[in-house]
């Protein structure tokens, strides 16, 4: 099935069709009506919505029957294995979220047009998804030898508060916590004046229960990008790392491979 964008109602109705009562990455109380009866209102005019675009039948016993395309997407999106939720902030523009629900080798991703409208879109698998989040986050082709460190979080936040005022101040936070300044100088220059920020949460899913996580964030300024992350799960230190195309591939499906291959836990 191709991307098709849904009314709110419909929405609705469609998770009413799969028994889903959250959506991960999207606030509930935002979602579903407090009240009883005006959900109810919506899943039946999503019904008629559906029916009337083709989308929803009504079998002989009188069971409602949604299309089985549209019917694969609202699994995916009701009980991923995987979940995405990355959020694109572009100086000037405005942050812009996407996100994107993964179950063995299905993949949707999932956009709001407008604050009631509901865009689901099939992809061709993880190969897919990467190439996917590569485009929403441009990096350069070639960065050189990769450049890395660690950090404390607080030692690197500190550094991200203060580079917009004075870099030369946030240079002075990073050498005193053992960054080399050429590093430090370059790191500062994309945290003072980014021509693209990234966060993404990568989360393992286990019914209603995210179980793990990997959340870097990108930070692309107009001579280096840079990549943060945890060194390690459950390290306090943050890895900093200099990041081109390839590398963020290559960490990306190593992350979707780490987290759809957990253990269930029990």
């Amino acid at each position: 099935m191709d991307e098709l964008v849904l009314e709110r109602s419909e929405f609705l109705a469609l998770l009413d069709a799969v028994g889903a009562s959250a959506v991960v990455g999207f606030p509930s109380d935002d979602l579903f009506p407090a009240d009883i009866e005006a959900h109810r209102q919506l899943v039946a005019e999503g019904h008629a919505r559906l029916a009337a675009r083709g989308l929803l039948r009504l079998a002989p016993n009188g069971l409602r029957v949604i299309a089985a395309g549209l019917m694969q997407i609202a699994l995916v999106v009701a009980r991923p294995e995987v979940a995405l939720v990355s959020v694109r902030e572009i100086p000037g523009e405005g942050p812009q979220i996407f996100m994107h629900y993964l179950a063995a080798d299905a993949v949707v991703e999932y956009t709001l047009p407008t604050e009631r409208q509901h865009r689901l879109a099939p992809l061709a698998g993880r190969e897919a998804l990467v190439d996917r989040l590569l485009v929403l986050f441009p990096l350069p082709e070639d960065a050189g030898d990769v450049q890395a460190l660690t950090l404390l979080p607080e030692s690197f936040f500190a550094a991200k508060a203060t580079a917009p005022s004075s870099t030369t101040d946030a240079v002075a936070l990073l050498t005193t916590h053992g960054v080399p300044a050429d590093l430090a100088g370059h790191l500062a220059d994309a945290l003072a004046a980014p021509t693209l920020l990234g966060t993404l949460a990568l989360l393992r899913c286990e019914g209603a229960t995210l179980s793990d996580a990997r959340n870097p964030l990108l930070i692309v300024g107009h001579a280096s990008a840079w990549m943060i992350a945890q060194a390690q799960p459950g390290d306090p230190q943050l890895r900093l790392s200099t990041v081109a195309q390839a590398d963020l591939r290559a960490q990306l499906t190593a992350w979707l491979e780490e987290l759809t291959s957990l253990p269930v836990t029990a």
